[in-house]
């Protein structure tokens, strides 16, 4: 199944134009999508950002930022 997610996700990809979905859903994403969720997952517009991330992360580097915060100097 993730082999069809990621093929659909290139179908997506391919029809916009664009390098990842205007609202990837959770079959849209691969190894090389961010998982950052954004919305309310009850909502209907819920949706994962589906940028291009580094090998070995799960969030593009905007979101990577946000969660993964260096404690500062005391």
């Amino acid at each position: 199944s993730t082999l069809l997610a990621s093929s659909a996700a290139s179908d997506v990809y391919k029809r916009q134009g664009s390098k990842s979905p205007v609202n990837p859903s959770l079959t849209d994403l691969d190894n090389h999508t961010c998982r950052w969720p954004i919305g309310d997952p009850k909502d209907d517009n819920f949706r994962f950002c589906g940028k291009k991330v580094r090998i070995g992360q799960t969030y593009c580097d905007e979101h990577a930022a946000i969660a993964y915060v260096k404690p500062g100097k005391k």
